[in-house]
């Protein structure tokens, strides 16, 4: 309570019987350093007093009132922390099992482990769930059983290879999530339905993230589908990154290596990055596009400042 009020309430108990009025002149001629006018001194007994009526034009000193409101179901955006500790954190997107190309994966597995790094981010996308898209289907393609476990084989393959390994979930496995709201509804809450408990019940062992933003230290990774909207950019998606989250960030999503720079009012610098993919570059349902392969690695300070490597893999090496 500020010194205003303390004042107040001790006139108010040692005067019940004054006026607003004669107590506010009081106030004012007995604390002028505490009340600079009579209407200062005024408004404080009034407040106190409840003498505030409703639909008064000065709310400067009105209670707050207690609404009766409907209970909200508002969402929060979580996000997740990559445990500190981890000094070096490979970034896999887009790898699309059984659509991936097995020469990319093989480069940047061989180019991680010369990096030393020591953990994995699998950042979306890892697996095609090509049966539960809304697209039109091939019906000769294989089913989502053989994807879930050659996706398992590959987490093993990692976590051998590389260490520990975080899987945030992209568009692609929450086609799952999708499928189970509108052909499964009454299974919806059964962990034995849920994508990381199928994983783990493999053998994964794995970190499943579920729509949180992932941070690597200070770095912010997305999948890249989360923003509103869509795509962020045809042109450079890395520019359309910056442009909707005006910070550094890394996505994947795209299936291109991009970067683009620049700073704020006060010069604070501000990257942003695009990942290449680790599947085919050329699908039946896109195959003429401006698709690479690629990879990262973010470079993580105890302090939790970071420097961030976005490679290019072309022809089984890696360039950055």
């Amino acid at each position: 309570m500020t010194i205003i009020g303390e004042t107040t309430l001790k006139y108010l108990d040692k005067f019940p019987e004054l006026s607003t009025r004669n107590l506010a002149n009081l106030l004012a001629k007995e604390q002028p350093e505490i009340y600079s006018t009579y209407g200062c001194a005024r408004d404080s007994v009034r407040y106190y007093r409840s003498e505030i009526k409703r639909g008064s034009k000065d709310k400067r000193h009105a209670k707050t009132k207690e609404y009766v409101l409907p209970e909200s179901h508002k969402e929060e955006y979580p996000i997740f922390s990559i445990p500190s500790g981890y000094k070096k954190i490979a970034v896999l997107s887009d790898v699309h099992i059984p659509y991936h190309d097995n020469e990319a994966i093989k480069t940047a597995i061989n180019h991680c482990k010369k990096e030393k790094v020591d953990a994995v981010l699998l950042n979306g996308d890892i697996i095609d769930m090509y049966r539960l898209s809304r697209f039109c289907k091939d019906p000769r393609n294989r089913v989502i059983d053989g994807e879930i476990d050659d996706a398992v084989d590959f987490i093993k393959l990692l976590q051998d290879e590389l260490g520990i390994v975080y899987y945030k979930l992209g568009n692609h496995e929450e086609r799952w999530q999708n499928y189970m709201r509108s052909a499964a509804a009454e299974l919806i809450g059964m962990k034995e339905f849920e994508l990381s408990y199928i994983l783990n019940s493999r053998g994964a062992d794995v970190n499943v993230i579920f729509k949180s933003i992932v941070m690597a230290g200070k770095l912010p990774i997305l999948h890249g589908h989360e923003f509103f909207g869509g795509g962020t950019s045809s042109v450079n998606p890395a520019r359309g990154l910056f442009l909707k989250a005006n910070k550094s960030c890394v996505v994947g999503h795209h299936h291109r290596t991009s970067q683009h720079t620049d700073s704020d009012v006060i010069g604070k610098i501000i990257t942003t990055w695009s990942l290449g993919c680790l599947c085919g570059l050329t699908p039946e349902y896109a195959q003429i596009n401006k698709w690479n392969h690629g990879f990262g690695i973010v470079n993580v300070a105890p302090s939790g400042e970071f420097d961030f490597e976005n490679f290019r893999i072309y022809k089984g090496k890696v360039y950055q």
